[in-house]
């Protein structure tokens, strides 16, 4: 199994009350909507002031609520900019990153429940040059390192897989037709530990994809993937291969 932080962007002061963005359309605009379900939409709008320099605002809603903003711009000179918010599902900010290119430069924030500044960090070209633990005087909690930790399953990722290979049921008329291969299947480990989000990008055929996402949906609670001490929502995607003898 494969998972990736979920990070987010937009360098805002102060806390943000949680907002659901609107489909607005403006001049020099470019609408599109990359993903839509129940649990979490993915929005991007594109703003181009020069043809080589644009910004990509990507939303990412949860339950009605805006819980984080990714915004990358390119600048005219090539360089690629990434600011990231992430918000709590209390609504309170969670961190508040920026890159250049590949690597952290600029001010790094992170909150803690509250929305409380706990860790400051300053890094150039991805190299730290100060650090700061801002100590809060309304809680007895020390302040933990800025560390992430991906989602923990019991048994492990093998676990995982044998989870699967004793609920998969090959579908009929993929057996008829010889449908075989190899479905990868995307999911969110949320901040209880629940897969919420199943999708397949790629189908190879229609009813191995499906048989592939009620498997997947049906994943016992994971231990949540934290960062700075907080549970955050952690993309991932697992394989289910189909094999005919």
């Amino acid at each position: 199994m494969k998972c990736l932080s979920a990070l987010a962007l937009l360098t805002l002061s102060g806390t943000v009350a949680a907002q659901q963005p609107t489909k607005t359309f403006y001049l020099d605009y470019a609408f599109q909507e990359i993903f839509v379900n129940n649990d979490v939409a993915y929005i991007v709008d594109r703003y181009a002031t020069a043809p080589v320099h644009w910004t990509d605002s990507v939303f990412t809603v949860a339950g009605g609520d805006l819980r984080q903003v990714v915004q990358t711009s390119r600048q005219s000179q090539g360089d690629t900019l990434v600011r990231t918010t992430q918000w709590q599902a209390n609504g309170r900010l969670q961190w508040q990153e920026e890159k250049r290119g590949k690597h952290l430069h600029g001010p790094q924030l992170y909150y803690n429940e509250a929305g409380q500044l706990r860790h400051r960090h300053l890094y150039v070209a991805g190299a730290l040059r100060s650090t700061e633990c801002v100590p809060v005087a309304s809680t007895s909690r020390t302040c933990q390192e800025v560390e992430i930790t991906l989602p923990q399953y019991p048994g492990g990722q093998e676990g995982i897989l044998r989870y699967i290979a004793e609920r998969l049921h090959y579908p009929a008329d993929a057996l008829s037709g010889r449908k075989q291969g190899k479905v990868l299947v995307y999911f969110v480990i949320d901040e209880t530990g629940q897969v919420r989000n199943v999708h397949v990008k790629d189908s190879i055929f229609p009813s191995l994809s499906a048989e592939s996402i009620r498997v997947v949906k049906g994943l016992p609670r994971f231990g949540p993937g934290r960062k700075a001490g907080l549970p955050v929502p952690v993309r991932c995607a697992v394989p289910v291969t189909f094999n005919i003898n």
